[in-house]
């Protein structure tokens, strides 16, 4: 470990501030029916990801995730997604992790060229490949069987940006290359996996706006502003596992301030807060901005921009609450103001003496972006009870 950004004792417990946050959190209804199948699915075809054992992975609940990220969602829809989504995970734990691809650019350059035609279905698996690509290209190939044309090449086009960004993420990490903030946020919504969640939206309510971006790029600034609230916020609450678990990993924006600005864990903690607040009102007013134009004052746009804020909520919520960041046993009473403790093999969180989880929160607060919702109609993105 790094003695210049080494975490201290005193650290290792920090107030985590009160969020502001505007975006409502949903659940889809078909959550029991994934909670079931999606697992099933993966222990079908896998007794491991990345060397840990699959039931303990699985323990994370990633089919959570897709849930409260896609509450909308078709439900003739939302198992295959959970199954996706959960690939998805398993792709990024087997890229980043103590693994051939996550410790030789060379290897991960090559594995990624051969992705492509499998994604395409041009080629088949290769018998020697490990058993995770089988059910990645599995999964992936049941999930396209309804999916129009434009928005499947738009996936592929886009999941090959990420993988061939986890590439340069492993050469990064392999030289050692130091990056400043803009950079790594840069380098990041490469690799976050975010711009598959903005078209899996799409999907999920049966929509193909292939067309729509092409014409009015201004809609990639909402993707810019859901991709950097999934990467702060995760920066923030993987680095428990990043320091305990992952202790060569020093690649995410609280190392970076760390070393190039001394932040503290709790500066840096105050930090996304703060980060975290403008993003969501720049992603709102976005969002407003294209709700007022001709071309997108429609009740598909309208359900599509709060589909991504739905997900931006989802994502937090999952990770303020996973074993994936936090082992088994994290309960997690709210949004506000809380305490916590990073042990090496769990997380604690305390609430502050005057906190008390608001139960109205976030399930009866309308999204911003809503018909008829007080901050549809103006500019300042404050939250409506």
């Amino acid at each position: 470990m790094d003695s210049d950004v080494a975490l201290r004792p005193e650290e290792l417990t920090y107030r985590l501030p009160e969020m502001d946050l505007i975006l409502p959190l949903r659940m889809h209804p078909m959550l029991p029916q994934a909670q079931y199948d999606t697992p099933a699915w993966v222990r079908s075809y896998v007794g491991d990801v990345a060397g840990t054992d699959v039931e303990e992975w699985l323990n994370a609940g990633y089919e959570l995730w897709t849930c409260l990220c896609y509450p909308h969602a078709r439900e003739d829809r939302i198992l295959r997604m959970s199954r996706l989504c959960t690939v998805l995970t398993i792709v990024d734990d087997e890229t980043t992790r103590d693994t051939p691809f996550g410790n030789s650019s060379a290897y991960a350059a090559a594995a990624v060229e051969q992705w492509e035609d499998l994604l395409r279905g041009t080629q088949p698996v290769p018998q020697e490949a490990p058993a995770w690509w089988r059910l990645a290209h599995d999964t992936w190939h049941d999930l396209t069987t309804d999916m129009p044309d434009g928005l499947r090449e738009r996936f592929i086009t886009y999941l090959m940006r990420i993988l061939r960004g986890s590439v340069t993420e492993v050469a990064v990490r392999e030289h050692a290359t130091e990056l400043d903030l803009d950079a790594y946020m840069e380098l990041r919504r490469e690799t976050v996996y975010g711009t598959y969640c903005w078209l899996l939206a799409e999907y999920a309510l049966g929509l193909d706006f292939t067309d729509m971006f092409t014409e009015h790029p201004e809609l990639f600034g909402v993707w810019q502003d859901a991709s950097d609230h999934l990467i702060v916020f995760n920066d923030l609450i993987s680095l428990r596992k990043e320091w305990f678990v992952e202790c060569d990993d020093r690649m995410s924006a609280s190392w970076i301030l760390r070393r190039q600005h001394g932040f503290t864990v709790q500066e840096f903690a105050d930090w996304t807060a703060a980060r975290l607040a403008e993003i969501e009102r720049s992603y709102v007013k976005r969002c407003q901005d294209i709700l007022t134009t001709s071309w997108g004052n429609t009740p598909a746009m309208r359900a599509y921009l709060c589909e991504i804020g739905h997900t931006m909520a989802g994502s937090l919520f999952f990770s303020r609450s996973s074993a994936r960041y936090h082992a088994p046993g994290l309960l997690w009473n709210g949004i506000t103001e809380a305490t916590m403790t990073m042990h090496p093999h769990r997380s604690t969180i305390a609430p502050v003496h005057h906190n008390r989880p608001d139960h109205r929160a976030p399930y009866l607060y309308l999204s911003p972006l809503a018909q008829g919702h007080e901050c549809a109609r103006s500019s300042t993105g404050a939250r409506s009870q």
